[in-house]
């Protein structure tokens, strides 16, 4: 480990605080994250980041820094760290790394899981990513216009889940839904409709997927059409639920139809 970076023109700064632009990160291939505890998920699930920047203040109190080669630690000051940091009360430890290898571009081989049109709320795409790994949600399609899986708001509502889900950038929702629904797998589209399915009163196979769409506009007629739809049942003092909470109910219920099938299956064959 070097000297403290005290300036806050120093070339490294400059290019740590470039990656707070999505232009940036996508043109170096490379994002931050800050915090103690996404940085020891990181380090468990992928390996060592490219480089973490310590605050001077705390560089003795982490266990995690003092197990780390000291090539990977830059330590600055605080006026320094304050320039890097987008949150409101910084740990002071903030990553940088490569893209993650499990968000990929989308290839017929998926198959049904959740599919995100245009969330446009970082927080509740951070939200929707943390509540599918907790349910064992196998897929997450998100098409292009989604809020950028590296903001850190994204991030920060992720949690660790950023580092281990299936995250599929789709160019194409129309042509990923009738793919899944060319496997057999029916694509239902979360919206109140006449035909509409019931949740939890209608059963969602394992392979089938269900369209989350965006927070003001809803699902898009294009979507819509070439879906079936499936409603969440509601008081009639209610118009309606907020884009995460109605993804994680609906979650909620493919994980225990999944659940119920996998028993039903181990009974058969007892």
């Amino acid at each position: 480990m070097n000297e403290i970076i005290t300036s806050r023109s120093n070339e490294k700064i400059k290019e740590v605080v470039k990656l707070q632009d999505k232009k940036s990160r996508n043109s170096s291939g490379k994002f931050l994250f800050e915090g103690i505890k996404l940085a020891e998920e990181y380090i468990n699930k992928i390996g060592i980041p490219d480089m973490i920047y310590v605050r001077e203040d705390v560089l003795n109190k982490y266990q995690l820094i003092k197990n780390l080669p000291s090539e990977k630690i830059t330590c600055v000051s605080t006026s320094v760290y304050d320039k890097i940091s987008s949150e409101k009360s910084p740990q002071g430890i903030l990553c940088v790394a490569d893209f993650l290898p499990n968000i990929k571009n989308y290839d017929a081989d998926n198959d049904g899981g959740i599919i995100l049109e245009s969330i446009r709320d970082a927080g509740n795409l951070g939200t929707m990513i943390r509540t599918a790994a907790a349910l064992g949600i196998g897929n997450i399609y998100m098409s292009e216009d989604c809020a950028d899986v590296y903001n850190s708001k994204t991030l920060r509502a992720a949690m660790g889940a950023i580092f281990t889900g299936n995250l599929i950038i789709c160019c194409d929702l129309a042509a990923v839904i009738q793919n899944i629904k060319a496997k057999g797998s029916k694509v239902y589209a979360a919206m109140p409709r006449g035909d509409a399915a019931v949740l939890g009163k209608d059963s969602i196979g394992k392979n089938d997927a269900v369209v989350i769409g965006n927070e003001g506009e809803g699902i898009s007629k294009r979507i819509s059409e070439i879906c079936d739809a499936l409603t969440i049942l509601m008081e009639n003092t209610s118009e309606s639920l907020n884009a995460a909470t109605a993804a994680a109910i609906i979650m909620w219920e493919m994980k225990k139809t999944s659940d119920n099938r996998e028993d039903s299956m181990k009974l058969f064959h007892t």
